[in-house]
């Protein structure tokens, strides 16, 4: 009887213990609901967090509990897939609130289930009432959701090579180039708005220093759009202006960088396809049509469901970077590194001018650009009857056959390839010619705009200092016997490209001549050819351009001057006997002093005699 009281004593201890750690379990569970409910209705999810965490932990089927915790995870934590789990956790309720659907279809966008976002986030458009629809916006969730399924593919993210912690104060920091990218600077005052005083505004500076783009606090659209301001020859910087619509939209633009030369534009946005918070796109800038291509997403791995901005390539490492809030938790971001070539098929631009030698009243001309990989027409076309200027767009680099059909001429071709330099943009023209004979020919000069090479003072055509050619109308006209001297002239070995007259007569044997070509050729790998047509000596690069452009009216032109002389150039050839050709034409044309140039790594070299008189 002892035992057995003493098991009823200790049983109602027990039960008295339990029900006395249970009260003070409810309360202090009434208590961390009460200041998780208000850490919530006050947006400090990663606050909260912990205390769901607690009391799902006490309450694991709790429908409400589930709710909020899955909400704050959302929001706070890194796993999505967790906020998924407890989110349907809570829908197994019926009295589960119906925002449930808009969470969970959140969750189920960040970790790329799209096809569940999509029936989530309609489910939720159902059962809502408007205002709540218009709260959550839930026509941006539903088009950021399907526009994730058109552009994202979350294999391709393994394509990040290192994901570096940052936060928003240094993220810049973590992108460590060891070639010239660009250059991160700071605003200067005439271009900040009063909305961006506060934010310490920065630009983007191109690699070659020449343009620069920025983003600012538009009145007009009443977001951030992006500027561009272009650097001026005297070195000041022009005004800046917006970009268009194809770039900027009624939301935020932000971080706009570039490609080196600043044809390429990357930038971030809200608006556009959005895959889900900022995305990353890219625009090419078409010169001849001066506007910017349709801002393209950029799809995976440079965006995902997240916040995803500051893209910077750099063509020299070959890698890029960019940052997201991906994988990281509340207030955390993540620098992503990467290999990166640019892959793009970048427009190639042609502003192209065509001319007849023997009869300069020939503007008009049938042109047809093929492709040489698969034969398709790419342009066809008709020059201008006037000026005989035409504008041509390439879909990207590569090689091109140019067929030009005149009246009183056959139909002639020749091959352009737009592959050996990394410009957007070149310069043509298209000479036609006929002898006396009658035999026609075409020959056409391609050259980059953007040639800046420096040269040695030695190399200039046979010129007073007052920049006199000798040039008149009479010579440019008279191009049958301009053609006929300086043919007979290379043909009898009298002009060499040194800009010399050879006297000199050496005897070589075959043997001699196979091995001094051999050395010659290379010795001259990785040689690039010009013509010289004009040298000016002490005047401005404007005043040299306008008296050359007077004589010559040919836009073709560009300037490579140092401190004393001018000297201007045609054509930028890949082996000597193209840049022979091209000087036979020019001196056809009238430029009776033109003689070709080598160049290795943009300084003059001399050309070996053995490369000269194979040419022959």
């Amino acid at each position: 009887m002892k035992n057995l009281n003493l098991k009823v004593v200790f049983v109602l201890s027990s039960f008295i213990l339990l029900f006395s750690t249970s009260e003070k379990t409810q309360a202090g569970d009434l208590q961390r609901r009460r200041e998780a409910v208000r850490l919530f209705c006050n947006k400090q999810y990663a606050r909260a967090l912990p205390l769901f965490a607690q009391l799902v932990s006490n309450h694991p089927e709790n429908y409400k509990y589930n709710y909020y915790y899955g909400a704050c995870l959302l929001i706070a934590d890194k796993d999505k897939m967790k906020a998924v789990e407890h989110l349907e956790m809570s829908l197994k309720n019926p009295k589960s609130p119906e925002d449930v659907y808009y969470y969970l279809a959140r969750a189920y966008h960040l970790s790329y289930m799209f096809d569940e976002g999509i029936r989530a986030i309609s489910e939720f458009n159902k059962l809502a009432r408007e205002k709540q629809r218009a709260k959550f916006k839930t026509g941006d969730v539903a088009s950021s959701i399907y526009s994730a399924k058109n552009h994202l593919d979350s294999t391709r993210n393994q394509m990040v090579k290192e994901y570096i912690p940052a936060t928003q104060e240094d993220f810049f920091s973590k992108y460590a180039f060891e070639g010239n990218f660009g250059k991160i600077l700071s605003m200067p005052d005439e271009y900040q708005t009063k909305k961006s005083e506060d934010e310490n505004p920065t630009i983007f500076l191109s690699a070659d220093g020449t343009i620069m783009f920025y983003s600012a606090f538009n009145q007009m659209s009443g977001s951030r759009d992006i500027y561009k301001a272009v650097k001026a020859t005297d070195g000041s910087w022009g005004k800046p202006e917006i970009l268009d619509m194809a770039v900027n939209t009624d939301k935020d633009e932000l971080f706009p960088t570039c490609s080196p030369d600043g044809h390429v534009l990357y930038f971030s946005s809200m608006g556009h396809s959005t895959t889900g918070g900022f995305d990353i796109y890219k625009s090419v800038y078409i010169r001849a049509e001066n506007k910017w291509t349709k801002a393209e997403n950029m799809g995976s791995p440079y965006n995902s469901p997240f916040d995803d901005y500051n893209f910077v390539p750099s063509g020299t490492d070959k890698i890029a970077y960019f940052t997201s809030n991906r994988n990281c938790n509340w207030g955390q971001l993540m620098v992503c590194k990467l290999d990166y070539i640019s892959g793009e098929q970048i427009p190639i631009e042609l502003q192209g001018r065509l001319s007849c030698i023997n009869n300069p009243d020939i503007k008009e001309a049938k042109l047809t650009v093929t492709r040489v990989d698969n034969g398709s027409v790419v342009a066809s076309l008709t020059t201008d009857p006037v000026t005989g200027s035409y504008n041509i767009l390439l879909p990207c680099a590569g090689a091109y056959s140019f067929q030009v059909e005149a009246k009183g001429f056959q139909s002639h071709s020749q091959i352009a390839t737009f592959s050996e330099f990394g410009d957007t943009y070149f310069i043509q023209k298209i000479y036609l010619s006929k002898d006396q004979q009658g035999i026609e020919d075409l020959a056409i000069n391609t050259l980059r705009a953007s040639d800046a090479a420096k040269l040695e003072e030695n190399l200039m055509a046979a010129e007073d200092e007052n920049g006199s050619t000798g040039l008149s109308a009479s010579d440019i006209t008279n191009t049958a016997a301009a053609m006929s001297t300086a043919v007979a002239l290379a043909d009898a070995g009298a002009i060499t490209d040194a800009g010399a007259t050879n006297t000199t007569t050496t005897t070589t044997t075959m043997a001699d001549t196979d091995e001094a070509m051999d050395a010659a050729t290379t010795a001259m790998t990785g040689v690039e050819y010009r013509v010289q047509i004009a040298a000016f000596k002490r005047q401005s690069v404007e005043e040299s351009r306008r008296k050359l452009s007077k004589k010559t009216k040919d836009p073709m032109m560009t300037d490579n001057y140092d401190k004393k002389w001018n000297r201007f150039y045609i054509g930028r050839e890949d082996n000597y006997k193209k840049a022979k050709d091209l000087k036979t034409v020019l001196r056809m044309a009238g430029f009776k002093d033109a003689f070709v140039v080598a160049f290795k790594e943009d300084q003059p070299v001399k050309i070996p005699m053995a490369i000269i008189k194979n040419s022959k």
